[in-house]
């Protein structure tokens, strides 16, 4: 595919942060057509698959964050999406230990790209952050010290997977292995070292709208959070852009008659289709500001002409990456490029 060397326009340069670009993720990345194990007969498989391939294939798609999630099934380590083994509903996925293979070969490949790993809805006990020490041990972004790494330069990044845990899936960070600290960010918080991200998911029974709202929402909030001297906030805006429930439908209604002019919310289509709306916003053009059916006030972006860079999204989770999808988020950080110089 063509999105298997986008990252290198970046982080060739010596002026740009992770901060300062836009990155394609997979939604709870490890549960794809060919990888789902459901706990029980009754877990509904549209209900639980989020992407169309593996890891590989996403990599390739141009995906460079990954929603892990993962628990011991057997003697393996596997995916998950759902509440955990034994419980009702919800599937295993992906091998853990043949992602991060598949990472480690990319990587080897495509020296000049970036992939983050982000570990959550695990326990410490199943000693994932072992698993990604041994198969990932070349490729994971150390440092001496505890540091941001939202204000690292990208040319510092390069062929590295930078690994960040919740406090769940390891207790105590170890920046000097490469076992990152992930941080939930809100309004006055702090950041002591790892990756710091702030955004907020609409939640289950959210439709279209809604799920706009809440980028729009949190959109508006990253704008007001704390930036350095230069402009640089400390952390990273994530845009949950995902529905639950009959997830492949959902995220693929409409997806062919895409259109990069798109101004309005088509509660009728996806994620997909609409996600031009998404972008459109933070380019300063005059969308329509977001009303959902439930009566509430159109809520407008705040991201206008000299204030894009501080409301930008960061990260942008999807279900069913694809090629298209992320050349949609590839030409954004075009965008921004042009804007930087």
């Amino acid at each position: 595919m063509a999105n298997e060397a986008w990252m290198s326009a970046f982080t060739d340069r010596g002026d740009i942060s992770l901060s300062d670009i836009t990155i394609p993720a997979s939604h709870d990345a490890g549960l794809s057509k060919g990888h789902f194990y459901p706990y029980h007969m009754t877990s509904p498989r549209k209900h639980c698959i989020c992407q169309e391939g593996d890891i590989e294939s996403q990599l390739a798609a141009g995906s460079r964050f990954f929603d892990l999630r993962i628990e011991k099934k057997g003697n393996n380590l596997h995916t998950l999406h759902g509440e955990g083994l034994g419980r009702l509903g919800g599937a295993h996925g992906q091998q853990a230990g043949e992602i991060f293979e598949q990472i480690d070969d990319f990587l080897s490949t495509n020296n000049k790209e970036i992939v983050i790993l982000r570990i959550t809805h695990t326990e410490e006990k199943h000693k994932v952050h072992t698993l990604i020490s041994q198969k990932l041990r070349d490729r994971l972004y150390r440092t001496r010290n505890t540091q941001n790494i939202a204000h690292t330069k990208l040319s510092h990044l390069q062929g590295k997977a930078i690994a960040i845990f919740d406090k769940k899936a390891l207790k105590e960070a170890n920046s000097q292995e490469g076992l990152h600290r992930l941080t939930k960010v809100t309004a006055g918080g702090t950041i002591e070292g790892g990756l710091g991200l702030c955004g907020e998911y609409a939640g289950g029974g959210a439709g279209m709208r809604s799920m706009a709202r809440f980028a729009i929402e949190r959109g508006n909030d990253h704008g007001t959070h704390s930036r350095n001297d230069r402009g640089w906030h400390d952390h990273l805006f994530m845009v949950y852009w995902q529905l639950t429930y009959d997830v492949e439908h959902k995220a693929l209604e409409k997806a062919d008659e895409s259109r990069d002019d798109l101004v309005v919310i088509d509660k009728n289509a996806g994620p997909h289709y609409n996600l031009d709306y998404l972008l459109n916003t933070h380019k300063g053009i005059d969308t329509t500001p977001v009303c959902n059916d439930k009566g509430k006030d159109p809520l407008k972006s705040n991201a206008r002409k000299g204030k894009r860079q501080k409301h930008r999204p960061n990260i942008i989770n999807l279900d069913f990456v694809n090629e298209a999808v992320c050349n949609k988020v590839i030409a954004f950080n075009n965008y921004f490029l042009q804007l930087l110089g």
